[in-house]
């Protein structure tokens, strides 16, 4: 996983750079990689009109104030960034880090009912307006 500021091509700048060293340093020694995907970090854009929305949602359908926050970890976020070039793709989903990753992780039923009903207001939202027109 790569951090800001470092990217892809960074990375490969680096990689180059040390195949070259060891190379040159060992006599008969011959590196290659393969850059296997491009997984940036996505950085959060304070003023995306799609988060200004989403945050709307969640508060309307939970009735508070919304926290936006970041995550550390890894989702399908940055593989569909890297994919398609979109660095200002966001997640958004049920469950709890807590319950993530253990022998009975599990979702509550009700994170699934509130996760379902924001994006539905999301989408109600973004194709009709806040209005409703």
């Amino acid at each position: 996983r790569l951090t800001p500021p470092t990217d892809t091509a960074a990375a490969i700048n680096m990689v180059e750079h040390a195949i070259a060293a060891a190379e040159a340093a060992v006599p008969g020694c011959h590196g290659s990689y393969a850059v296997t995907g491009d997984r940036p970090a996505i950085e959060r854009d304070p003023v995306s009109p799609l988060l200004a929305a989403l945050k709307c949602a969640a508060d309307d359908v939970t009735g508070t104030d919304t926290t936006v926050g970041f995550f550390t970890g890894y989702t399908d976020t940055a593989v569909i960034a890297g994919k398609t070039g979109n660095r200002s793709c966001m997640s958004y989903g049920p469950g709890s880090l807590a319950l993530a990753h253990k022998p009975n992780e599990y979702v509550p039923h009700a994170d699934i009912v509130r996760c379902q009903s924001v994006l539905i207001a999301l989408a109600d939202n973004t194709l009709w307006g806040a209005d409703g027109q």
